[in-house]
């Protein structure tokens, strides 16, 4: 009678051990793909502050561009 418990027993181990052993894998595989995740987000990040800080660049000039202009055209030997 208890053989057979213990054979039952042994199975319902095994059976949690294997379990447990394809949720390790999936965590494991989950952790892998969120790390991925996070460096891109990362690395998007610093695409938009690129093209942010790219775009005050060239609102810069374009400003200066324009007073230069603005001064070229108000000129009274120009006119």
């Amino acid at each position: 009678m208890t053989e057979g418990i213990e054979h039952v027993i042994l199975e319902h181990l095994k059976a949690i051990r294997i379990d447990t052993g394809d949720i390790k894998r999936s965590l494991n595989t989950l952790t892998m793909r969120v790390s991925s995740l996070e460096t891109s987000i990362a690395g998007l990040r610093r695409n938009i502050a690129d093209i942010h800080a790219d775009n005050a660049i060239l609102h810069k000039r374009i400003d200066e561009i324009d007073r230069r202009v603005d001064r070229i055209e108000h000129r009274p030997e120009l006119t």
